[in-house]
């Protein structure tokens, strides 16, 4: 085996297990912090999600386990901070497809409550461009509140 073929994949090796340790890191750092907060503001912090929460999370399309033909995806859940008070249960994650393993984890708030009546609703971060796209596309150009024209530009409500 010649000599340059050893040190190109002696490299490439390299760089992988560099690239692996520094995002094992990366994660380890965030996990601290995120049980920081946990401790400070009294609630309970696990690194993943329990299978009946997943379960509640299933009828959500962003969190519904998508099949092919030979793998089957499903959302990667963690730093899961969680409390109950007056009978609202409240969940902050951070979630990312399986899929995508490149790019940041997206922030989920999650609340319940049997008292509370809410309609069903999606608040997303948005790009005022991805906004009119999304409108021209699906003829939804989300929900506009007059009082809060900033809040309106920043983010993509829809509800049925």
């Amino acid at each position: 085996m010649p000599i340059a073929l050893i040190i190109f994949f002696t490299l490439f090796f390299s760089i992988g297990i560099l690239l692996v340790s520094y995002r094992v890191k990366k994660e380890k750092k965030r996990r601290t912090e995120f049980t920081r907060v946990a401790e400070e503001l009294g609630l309970s912090f696990s690194k993943k999600s329990d299978s009946a929460f997943r379960k509640r999370l299933k009828k959500f399309d962003r969190f519904a386990t998508a099949r092919s033909k030979k793998h089957s995806y499903h959302a990667n859940i963690g730093n899961v901070l969680r409390d109950k008070r007056h009978g609202v249960e409240m969940v902050f994650f951070e979630c990312r497809q399986r899929w995508e393993d490149r790019g940041t984890m997206d922030s989920v708030f999650y609340f319940r409550s049997p008292a509370m009546n809410l309609p069903q609703f999606s608040l997303r971060e948005m790009l005022s461009a991805t906004q009119l796209f999304l409108g021209f596309m699906t003829g939804n150009s989300g929900i506009n509140l007059e009082n809060h024209p900033t809040f309106s530009e920043r983010y993509y409500l829809t509800s049925n």
